[in-house]
């Protein structure tokens, strides 16, 4: 239809006589609003049709990366974000957060995961992940990334994506493919860390019980125990150093109930180690 109004003022033009010029520029200007109202009219119908077209292109994304197409998911979400000037955050949003699941459940690349479900959450903090593809590295990266949202972090996290919104038209995004090869890592683990920045990462756990047999005897002492700490925040072993054995089996108890934020470094889980002193004292 736009089209073919462009064609009819372009015809009005060449075959201007003088005779009849102000009746054809008045046609002109009529037409030209006519075509307008006409652009201005089918814009919301545009972007309603985008909105439909990208859901489907995300459940169709979700149904190969199921039967493992990796490739086909990838190309499924880059088709739906070239619409982001015509999409709604939440729907942008929902597009973040699949690629998040793409990178982390089919790339095993948690950093770049990562990076995707911070831009979902600040697109519209009420994203969640699909029950269906929950696994528990994707809900500890997703939850990660909850926690590290704040208004800096989603500046410089959706900057990029604002600037394709403004625009009516924009290049595809092209996502670095997985290394062939895994490169070494850059930390070696598990990472030392003081004793005030471990204790600073613990979330929960109880203290030990004074022993009965040390309360009666009147003992007192100082534990000091190595403590290793794994990417799921919980202690794999620990190795006592000094104090007095009769201490041992309550510190060892408690410590099985201890948990402590995950350690992430440049975008990759970490395990970490420490030592840790418990003071036992009857003053």
């Amino acid at each position: 239809m736009e089209r073919l109004v462009r064609a009819y003022c372009l015809r009005l033009v060449k075959n201007v006589h003088p005779i009849s010029l102000q009746h054809k520029i008045a046609s002109l200007v009529f037409w030209q609003a006519a075509l307008l109202l006409l652009v201005s009219l089918s814009r919301p119908a545009l972007a309603q049709t985008q909105q439909g077209e990208a859901r489907t292109l995300v459940r169709s994304a979700m149904t190969a990366y199921f039967n493992l197409d990796l490739k086909a998911a990838q190309d499924f979400l880059e088709t739906a974000i070239k619409m982001a000037p015509n999409l709604d955050r939440g729907t942008l949003a929902d597009i973040y957060s699949n690629y998040g699941v793409l990178w982390v459940g089919g790339f095993f690349d948690n950093a770049k995961g990562h990076e995707y479900f911070l831009i979902a959450l600040c697109l519209d903090p009420t994203t969640a992940i699909d029950p269906m593809v929950m696994t528990p590295d994707i809900g500890m990266i997703f939850k990660m990334a909850q926690m590290q949202t704040n208004p800096s972090a989603c500046q410089k996290a959706t900057a990029g994506v604002t600037a394709m919104r403004k625009r009516s038209t924009h290049p595809p995004i092209r996502l670095t493919p997985p290394p062939k090869k895994p490169k070494p890592p850059s930390t070696v683990e598990p990472v030392h860390q003081t004793t005030g920045k471990l204790m600073a990462r613990r979330i929960s756990g109880t203290a030990p019980e004074y022993p009965a047999k040390a309360r009666r005897e009147r003992w007192e002492s100082t534990i000091k125990v190595e403590v290793h700490v794994g990417r799921d925040g919980k202690i794999e072993k620990h190795l006592f150093l000094e104090g007095h054995p009769v201490f041992q089996n309550p510190v060892t108890r408690a410590l099985k109930s201890w948990r402590f934020d995950p350690y992430l470094e440049k975008g990759r889980l970490l395990k970490t180690y420490g030592v840790i002193k418990f003071k036992f004292s009857l003053e």
